[in-house]
C-alpha cells in the first residue's frame, strides 16, 4: 500500500516535468510590417491603423501558441534581434556561412517570424430595392517563417491570407454601420493568428497515421490542425539519408501514397477516408494539400 502511494506521489511530481520536457522551446519575434506596406498606408494616413493591426496580431499569436500547450516560449531580447538580422542576411544568399549556428538563440529551439505584407479595406455603398446598403471588405496577408535556431535552417516559409466581408443596411437617423464593421478587424487578426499557429504546429509536429482500418485512417493530430473536409497527402515514413557529395545528413519524406479527406475531428485526433487508390500505413506522414501547394 505504501509502495503504491509512493509511486502515485512520484508520478504526480514528475509528470509536469515530463510534459514540460516534451515541449518545444520557441522564440516569437514581434509582428513586423514590410516597408512597402508602411509607405503605402502612410500616404493614406492609415499608419496608426496598421500599428494597431500588428499589435493585435502579436497578442493573438501569443495567446494561440500558449493555448496549444505544445511550446515553451522564451523572453524577447535585443540580442535575439541581432540574430534575426544575421539569419535574414544568410537567407538572402549574400553570405555562404551560417554564423547563427555559433550564436543560436539561448534556450530556444525554434523561432517564429510573422510579417504583415498586405492590408486592404474597401467600402462600397449601393441601393437595392430602395434600401441603401454598405459593404466592407477587409483583406489581410502575412508572411510566416519558422527557423531552427540551432542550425539557422528555415523550416517553413508560407503566406497566410484572410478576407472578411460584411454588409449592413444604412437607415436615416440610425447609427452608421462603421461601428459594426470595426468588429471585423479583430476577428480577422484572431483568425490569421490561429491559422499561422496551425501551420507552426504542422511544421514542428508533423501529423502521422497511427491506425488504418480498411479505408479509414486515424491521425495523431486534431482540431488544432484539421477541420472536416480538409484534403491531405499521405507520404511514407520519413527517412534519413547522407549526401554523398557533402556528407550532410538529411531527412527526406517517403513516397507519396495518395490523398485522404478528413471526415471527423476531435481535440487531439482526426479520422480521414482514403481517396481513390490511396494507401496508408502506420507511421506515414500526413500533410494538408493547401500546405503542400505553398511549397
Amino acid at each position: 500500500m505504501k509502495l503504491k502511494w509512493l509511486m502515485a506521489l512520484l508520478m504526480a511530481t514528475c509528470l509536469p516535468w515530463m510534459v514540460q520536457a516534451q515541449l518545444k522551446t520557441l522564440y516569437v519575434a514581434r509582428v513586423a510590417t514590410t516597408d512597402a506596406l508602411k509607405t503605402s498606408l502612410a500616404r493614406d494616413h492609415r499608419a496608426l491603423q496598421l500599428g494597431r493591426i500588428a499589435e493585435a496580431l502579436d497578442a493573438h499569436l501569443i495567446t494561440e501558441i500558449t493555448r496549444s500547450r505544445k511550446f515553451r516560449m522564451v523572453e524577447r531580447s535585443d540580442a535575439l534581434e541581432e540574430l534575426i538580422k544575421e539569419q535574414e542576411l544568410y537567407s538572402s544568399g549574400l553570405v555562404s556561412s551560417r554564423g547563427a549556428e555559433a550564436n543560436a538563440m539561448t534556450g530556444a529551439e525554434l523561432a517564429l517570424f510573422v510579417t504583415i505584407d498586405a492590408f486592404q479595406q474597401t467600402t462600397e455603398t449601393a441601393v437595392f430595392s430602395g434600401v441603401q446598403r454598405m459593404k466592407v471588405v477587409f483583406n489581410l496577408s502575412a508572411q510566416m517563417r519558422v527557423v531552427d535556431t540551432t542550425t539557422a535552417e528555415i523550416l517553413e516559409v508560407s503566406n497566410v491570407q484572410l478576407e472578411k466581408v460584411d454588409v449592413a443596411d444604412v437607415h436615416a437617423g440610425s447609427p452608421r454601420p462603421e461601428t459594426r464593421f470595426d468588429k471585423l478587424l479583430p476577428e480577422l487578426t484572431r483568425e490569421l493568428a490561429t491559422k499561422s499557429v496551425r501551420q507552426l504546429i504542422a511544421v514542428t509536429f508533423p501529423p502521422k497515421v497511427i491506425d488504418v482500418d480498411e479505408t479509414v485512417v486515424t491521425i495523431n493530430a486534431g482540431a488544432d490542425l484539421f477541420t472536416v473536409g480538409d484534403r491531405c497527402k499521405i507520404y511514407g515514413k520519413t527517412r534519413t539519408v547522407t549526401d554523398p557529395d557533402t556528407g550532410e545528413v538529411r531527412k527526406i519524406k517517403g513516397r507519396m501514397m495518395g490523398e485522404v479527406k478528413i471526415i471527423d475531428v476531435e481535440v487531439d485526433i482526426a479520422q480521414g477516408e482514403l481517396i481513390g487508390n490511396a494507401r496508408a500505413s502506420v507511421g506515414a506522414m500526413v500533410k494538408p494539400v493547401t500546405q503542400e501547394a505553398r511549397k
